[in-house]
C-alpha cells in the first residue's frame, strides 16, 4: 500500500469525528472509504472508530444513533 501525503496534517473537527463514528457504526462504510471521503489517513480513521484517544468521550458518543 502506498501512502499518499495528500492527507498529511489534515485536522478533524468534533463534528467530523462524530460523523466518521456514526457512518462506520452503520456498517455501510469501510475505514478506507471514510478516509477517502474525509481526506484523512486510514490509520486516523482507525484511531477514531476504535476510540484510541478518547474520541467518543470528546464528542459525547455513547453508541446510540440519533
Amino acid at each position: 500500500m502506498v501512502f499518499s501525503r495528500r492527507h498529511r496534517n489534515r485536522k478533524t473537527t468534533l463534528k467530523t469525528r462524530r460523523a466518521i463514528i456514526l457512518l462506520y457504526d452503520s456498517g455501510e462504510w469501510t475505514m478506507r472509504e471514510l478516509a477517502d471521503k474525509f481526506k484523512v489517513s486510514a490509520p486516523r480513521i482507525c484511531q477514531i472508530v476504535n476510540d484510541t484517544y478518547g474520541e467518543k468521550e470528546a464528542i459525547n458518543y455513547a453508541g446510540e444513533e440519533e
